[in-house]
């Protein structure tokens, strides 16, 4: 929470002043009993200026706006405690009372007028960042829809403050005489709350104990909000100004209206709690598994560590391993879990290896989620009865050589869903470097191992990368990767988000060799899984830093930029963790510029100077607008003088080229970069993405 020098000296002289003399206008009032209509008038103005200026102070030097879930909701707790206190002692001090025939109720005596002062100033002080809080809970994972009701509520909810000052009448929902101008715009006030009071998407990614004491502490403070109005604002609030008391009024049905929904909410999913938690721990054991693969180079040790952390991945009861047998196309089951010795003697069989032949032949995953007696592979059951469902995965290496089949089981049907079944083919590409490795070094001396294991180990990596580069609508993409001697820890990706985004990461692993081609996998592996979830690039990237920093190495690290692309509207966010800059071609202006906002890089810090550091941005393009993504590889590229490519070498080109289409840009690029090194060898992998819109 960071408040400069400036700000101080700006604003709080002018909130003091405003306040000054609108509290020197009621004592006036009070003794003069002169009731002026324009200084009236004026003293509603100050303080309608005076919550406006409060709410841009606090918009701007207190960072509401990026804290998380459990912080913004201790700053209600904090903030609703401290002004039911600050209102309970301004009672006993002052001891008011206020007249109860007319609206507003006017104060009976010289104290009651100060308590009136008071008590709206602690409704602006308290109530605006209540609503701050509020606004940012209804904004999380926020849509178009979400942004139009919250600006309707408040453009509205204006207008119902100012008609309130003007007609001089209650918001009550009485529609006789002048209420009927602020109570009609106080109804649609009202619909605007409803609408937002149902974006609670924050619930949904709580912990299942989050959700249980949430829920808990929400139903006492139902009862403190709904008291809250009664109890503080209801005549002191009014009796100073209509215009505090109507704001006053408005944001505390805001907050009873959202408290009680979040309530319902919390209630509706604490069933499916446990749901949400049994996924974060599949991801968390990905990571368990890639950082033991990478130090396991035992054969019999890792086949053994695969179906173990198998069973803990998706919560099988029986796990297994089928691997080809040396020299021969038969199966056998290498390591299991839960097969007893008869059942795996039973498995060699004739006629026990239809679904294992069907799933090699198919190169594809096969989900059983029902076996009847009629199914082609009933058989399964009569093997082990206890079997109800069952997911197949095969083990494919990087040159295309199937290793295996990765079972796993449970006993009731339908026990697994899409995305079990998409965490094991995760959990499979990071078995098959695992097992890729362990039989380089059980097969060949040292210097062979390590150039094989070289060789696997990049066309891994590149399997790893997209095939194919996708199409999108309202922009053209082009890629191109070309690998060093060494393996290297270039990675990029297309990620289709919802609503026609699409997701674009690029990253490499500092460092190279076989270290980083893991890491890579396993960077690949974590996008996979939370991009399911975070749609955001600052977001995404936050989450993949605080799962990658347990695992990777302190030395090493992985640089990212991630950038999600509107294709509709053209709209494109990014967030850069410690990468190459984003270039980007303006095409009504002509120019290229270099968008390098801070971010460190993935694994150097273990979460707040990261989030901390790490900024979003965002850029409105227009048709034939160009985005660059690359790696140092490309940047850093060497000819024999040692010369660098360099940044400014490729913002020429593409300055030069951009009315090209995509594809010819990227050849361009490959021919300058060819003819550039001169026959020399990249040091590093090189990756580029083109992104033309």
């Amino acid at each position: 929470m960071k408040i400069t020098t400036f700000s101080i000296r700006i604003f709080i002289p002018i909130l003091a002043v405003l306040f000054v003399l609108s509290f020197a206008y009621d004592i006036f009032m009070y003794y003069s009993e002169i009731n002026i209509t324009p200084l009236h008038y004026t003293s509603e103005a100050m303080m309608i200026l005076f919550a406006i200026l409060y709410y841009r102070l606090l918009s701007v030097e207190f960072d509401f706006q990026n804290k998380t879930i459990q912080e913004n909701l201790r700053i209600f707790v904090y903030l609703l405690g401290i002004l039911y206190l600050a209102v309970i002692i301004c009672k006993i001090l002052l001891n008011p009372s206020f007249s109860p025939e007319s609206f507003p109720r006017l104060a009976q005596s010289l104290g009651s007028v100060i308590y009136a002062n008071i008590i709206s100033l602690i409704a602006i002080i308290f109530m605006t960042p209540l609503i701050i809080v509020f606004k940012n809970l209804v904004y999380y994972k926020r849509t178009i829809r979400t942004i139009f009701f919250m600006r309707a509520f408040l453009i509205s909810s204006v207008a119902c403050i100012i008609a309130t000052v003007l007609t001089g009448a209650e918001l009550n929902l009485n529609f006789s005489g002048l209420g009927i101008y602020n109570n009609i715009l106080l109804l649609f006030v009202l619909f605007c709350i409803l609408m937002l009071s149902l974006r609670n998407s924050w619930i949904t990614y709580l912990s299942r104990k989050e959700k249980v004491l949430y829920f808990i502490i929400s139903v006492f403070l139902i009862w403190a909000v709904i008291y809250l109005f009664e109890f503080a604002f209801e005549f002191a609030v009014p009796a100073h100004s209509l215009a505090i008391g109507a704001f006053a009024n408005i944001a505390w049905i805001f907050l009873v209206s959202y408290m009680i929904f979040s309530c319902l909410y919390l209630l509706l999913h604490l069933p499916t709690a446990r749901v949400f938690d049994r996924k974060m721990r599949e991801v968390a054991s990905l990571h368990d598994l890639s950082r033991a693969i990478s130090a396991e180079f035992n054969f019999n040790k890792l086949i053994k560590l695969i179906t173990e952390m198998t069973t803990k991945v998706i919560g099988s009861e029986s796990t297994w391993l089928e691997l080809y047998e040396n020299g021969s196309k038969r199966l056998f089951i290498a390591s299991s879990h839960n097969l007893s010795p008869d059942e795996i003697t039973a498995f060699q069989k004739s006629g026990r290896q239809d679904l294992s032949e069907q799933i090699l032949l198919s190169k594809k995953p096969i989900m059983l989620n029902e076996i009847p007696k009629n199914h082609p592979y009933f058989y399964i059951k009569n093997w082990k009865t206890d079997i109800g469902s069952i997911i197949g995965v095969p083990l494919i290496s990087g040159n295309g050589k199937s290793l295996g089949i990765l079972f796993a089981t449970k006993r009731h049907s339908y026990g697994f869903d899409p995305d079990d079944q998409a965490m094991l083919e995760a959990y499979a590409n990071q078995a098959v470097i695992g097992l890729d490795n362990a039989a380089l070094l059980k097969q060949s001396l040292e210097r062979e191992r390590l150039e094989e294991e070289l060789r696997i180990a990049r066309e891994v990596q590149k399997r790893l990368l997209p095939q194919k580069t996708p199409t999108f609508e309202n922009i053209w993409v082009e890629s191109l990767t070309l690998t060093a001697y060494e393996v290297g820890g270039d990675y990029y990706d297309f990620i289709t988000l919802p609503n026609d985004h699409i997701g674009i990461i690029i990253g490499d692993v500092s460092g190279k060799g076989t270290s980083a081609a893991f890491y890579m996998a396993e960077a690949k592996g974590v996008v996979q899984s939370l991009s399911r979830t975070f749609y955001k690039p600052r977001e995404l990237l936050i989450r993949i830093n605080e799962i990658l920093y347990e695992s990777l190495e302190r030395k090493m690290f992985i640089s990212m930029l991630m950038a999600s692309m509107d294709c509709k509207n053209r709209i494109l966010r990014f967030a850069r963790a410690g990468h190459c800059p984003l270039l980007h071609y303006d095409s009504t202006r002509q120019t290229v510029r270099l968008l390098q906002p801070e971010g460190i890089g993935v694994g150097l810090e273990k979460g707040k100077i990261f989030q901390n550091t790490l900024v979003e941005e965002t850029i409105k393009c227009s048709p034939g607008d160009i985005f660059v993504f690359y790696t140092d590889g490309l940047s850093e590229a060497r000819n024999q003088m040692g010369d660098e490519f360099g940044d400014e070498q490729l913002c020429t080109i593409i300055q030069n080229n951009a009315k090209k289409p995509v594809s010819e840009i990227k050849k361009t690029i490959l021919d300058a970069i060819l003819s550039f090194l001169d026959g020399q060898n990249l040091a590093d992998d090189l990756t580029l993405v083109l992104v033309k819109t």
